[in-house]
């Protein structure tokens, strides 16, 4: 069982943060803020922060250096239309990535396979309810619920959103995982543990793209968790 399985069975809300680069000074940014996970990407354009992301040949030594200063679980993103190659997914297995988090509909079997890593799959606005029978049915560990359109980014939540992640957390079988594609607000982390979710994964909506302003929101975030009890 990977490090993420083990907090989102063990915590009320798991605080995963999503850097907006890959940086070891973000990553102990985000560690010393309360992270209870954090995740890095590959083979990406992200759309929240705009950053883009290498193969593992050029994200290598700075993934090395994330993982030193993280005594935390570290996981990735492996990318989408391209993706690490079997050996490669191996090769960051050895370097300590404890999970992956990829769109259910770039992810091939042979990855959904490999139950040394804790696995997410992301599903998006347009999913249907056999894509999450689906992921059901691949014994995945998580859930990332990114329903909301790229359009809707950092806005307010609303009664819609909230029904959309009740509809998982009831269907999915597996914790479900909230990311801050809109701007949940460190007040609302109450109503996102009431729609029966078992993570928050905030990124750059919430964070910015600074070691200064991810730590300080880390650390709101981390307070609005534990008041839950």
């Amino acid at each position: 069982m990977s490090k993420l399985t083990e907090a989102l069975d063990r915590n009320k809300l798991t605080l995963i943060v999503s850097l907006p680069s890959n940086s070891a000074e973000l990553a102990k940014a985000a560690v010393d803020g309360g992270a209870d996970a954090i995740k890095v990407h590959l083979n990406i354009e992200h759309a929240a922060s705009g950053t883009k992301f290498g193969n593992l040949s050029e994200e290598r030594a700075v993934l090395k250096d994330i993982l030193d200063v993280s005594d935390v679980p570290v996981g990735i993103v492996p990318g989408d239309k391209i993706l690490p190659t079997k050996e490669e997914m191996a090769d960051l297995k050895t370097m300590g990535i404890d999970f992956f988090d990829i769109k259910l509909k770039f992810l091939p079997k042979w990855m959904a396979d490999m139950k040394e890593f804790g696995r997410v799959v992301a599903l998006e606005k347009d999913y249907a309810m056999d894509d999450l029978m689906g992921a059901k049915d691949l014994g995945v560990d998580g859930v990332e619920a990114a329903i909301v359109s790229t359009s809707d980014y950092g806005k307010d939540l609303i009664i819609s959103d909230l029904q959309g992640y009740i509809s998982m957390a009831i269907s999915s079988g597996v914790p479900v995982i909230v990311p801050t594609q809109k701007s949940i607000r460190t007040s609302e982390v109450p109503i996102i543990a009431d729609t029966g979710a078992k993570g928050l994964m905030i990124g750059a909506v919430v964070t910015g793209k600074t070691a200064s302003s991810l730590k300080k929101a880390t650390q709101a975030y981390r307070v609005a968790i534990d008041d839950l009890g």
